[in-house]
């Protein structure tokens, strides 16, 4: 009887059409009021754990922290991997579970390992950070720029690069990291302070509000042009009394990283 059913509905054209524009219209439905997400968190079972020891440089951090505390935290139950970065004063760990770990709160659990592992390790040593890792900490993309070029030429096509990917749908925000940053170090003369009358807070108060910039012109090469800025400190005026604060210290400058 199921199969003369069958039959007689595969045999009509009109009928099969109908209910494959059904389905296909109920699927269309369901995929539109669907709930969906930009950026749905996953779990991904990484912990990452930082300690600190002052004073170490990075291959006593990696013989004394490093090595000890990844076969402590290797022993765990469900752990995948453990890797660490050593660095001076400073060591990080990339810890890995199996994706079935029914363990829910992973960082108390490393970080209860970490300080069971203590009689192990050096004993000023500082925990900075335990922190479990889901997708959402993982919604930027880091790009490095490099080249045996002048930091112009470089910081300039970060720049070109930045503002095209603000133009990309859905980037949020693009920053720029690794620049340096142009600074002028100060040294005061306290005796002729002292014999002018003059408080530090005076000369403090006449750089903030005499922080000029002044084009010095434009330096070419082959590559680039770049224009020049002086930052006028010698031809500051502290009080009426004294027309410039340049017996009073010398100045240089620097590029800070």
């Amino acid at each position: 009887m199921l199969k003369n059913i069958l039959t007689a509905i595969l045999l009509r054209k009109k009928t099969i059409s109908t209910l494959l524009l059904m389905v296909t219209l109920l699927g269309y439905i369901s995929y539109l009021t669907f709930p969906k997400e930009e950026r749905p968190e996953v779990n991904l079972k990484t912990v990452a754990v930082i300690i600190s020891y002052q004073g170490l440089v990075s291959d006593d951090m990696e013989k004394l922290v490093a090595e000890p505390l990844e076969r402590e935290l290797m022993s765990l139950e469900g752990i995948k991997n453990v890797i660490s970065v050593s660095k001076d004063s400073l060591v990080q760990f990339m810890v890995q579970f199996n994706l079935n770990t029914t363990e829910e709160n992973l960082g108390k659990f490393v970080r209860n390992k970490v300080e069971d592992s203590r009689d192990k390790l050096p004993d000023d040593i500082e925990i900075i950070d335990v922190r479990e890792y889901d997708s959402s900490l993982f919604s930027k993309i880091k790009i490095g720029i490099y080249g045996d070029v002048p930091y112009k030429i470089l910081h300039s096509t970060a720049e070109e690069y930045k503002k095209q990917f603000e133009t990309i749908k859905n980037v949020t925000e693009v920053e720029i990291n690794g620049s340096k940053e142009e600074v002028i170090k100060i040294t005061v003369n306290p005796a002729l302070l002292e014999k002018h009358k003059v408080n530090i807070s005076e000369i403090i108060n006449a750089l903030k509000s005499y922080n000029n910039l002044v084009p010095a012109g434009i330096l070419a090469d082959s590559n680039a042009d770049f224009s020049i800025n002086n930052i006028e400190v010698r031809s500051i005026i502290v009080s009426p009394f004294i027309k410039t604060v340049s017996p009073f210290f010398e100045t240089s400058r620097a590029d800070i990283n």
